[in-house]
């Protein structure tokens, strides 16, 4: 018998979160995807760093009655294209080492939680088309690029690392794109996924998704279980009392 009960799974980000119930978003895809098996919860917020999330984390985490719950068995995790920001041009710069602390830091908040650091899912920074992403710099905020796939690289790698350290799960998505023949092609402006970039990323969460959330994971009865002269043969194991 399935457990009673609605899982749910909680997104951690910044604007590659919060956009990704946009139409064909990744977010989106996942959520379809897992359908009756878990709701998902989308707790991105546009233009954040880690610095910030760090912040609001523990408040939102009692809102959202994450630890009271207990049913949030899954989380995760894509912050960093914000703390990647050239510090001469973006007060936002989060360093390497406080990025990594950062993240660390989240990652200790949501297995306090009740979410284990084996069902936390750390997405790594992804590439930036530079050319895409300096005109949108000087056509909508009137300023320099802020971001160098050099500088966004380290992120990634440190993203990676930490982890492996706390034992989370990894997806790898900066060599993984950048070895596409046409990765500019996977974001719409240059930071931002296109509908390909959102498919790339959702088959990997949906893949690592897998392994936690059981296909066979229904939550209340498929309908053709159900005797439509006797409905309560199936269903009355998921009254309340």
């Amino acid at each position: 018998m399935a457990s009673k009960g609605f899982k749910r799974l909680y997104l951690v980000g910044d604007s590659l979160t919060q956009q990704g119930y946009d139409v064909g978003g990744w977010v989106s895809v996942v959520a379809n995807t897992f359908i009756r098996r878990c709701d998902v919860v989308n707790r991105g917020f546009s233009g954040y760093t880690t610095d910030y999330v760090r912040r609001i984390l523990p408040s939102m985490l009692i809102r959202d009655e994450v630890k009271t719950k207990g049913d949030v068995v899954a989380a995760t995790i894509l912050l960093g294209a914000n703390d990647a920001v050239l510090a001469e041009h973006d007060k936002r710069n989060v360093p390497l080492k406080n990025y990594a602390d950062n993240l660390r830091a989240i990652s200790g908040m949501l297995t306090q939680a009740g979410i284990p650091a084996k069902n936390q899912i750390f997405i790594g920074v992804p590439p930036v088309v530079e050319e895409k992403w300096a005109a949108v710099c000087k056509d909508e905020h009137s300023s320099p690029l802020n971001l160098s796939n050099a500088q966004t690289g380290q992120y990634a790698d440190a993203c990676c690392q930490v982890a492996s350290e706390v034992g989370a799960v990894f997806i790898e998505l900066y060599q993984t794109i950048m070895a596409e023949e046409s990765w500019s092609d996977l974001f719409r402006d240059g930071l931002h996924f296109s509908p390909s970039g959102n498919q790339l990323l959702a088959s990997k969460v949906c893949s690592a998704l897998d392994v936690i959330f059981s296909k066979t994971d229904l939550v209340y009865p498929v309908w053709s279980d159900i005797d439509p002269s006797n409905p309560d043969l199936a269903l009355k194991d998921w009254y309340l009392a």
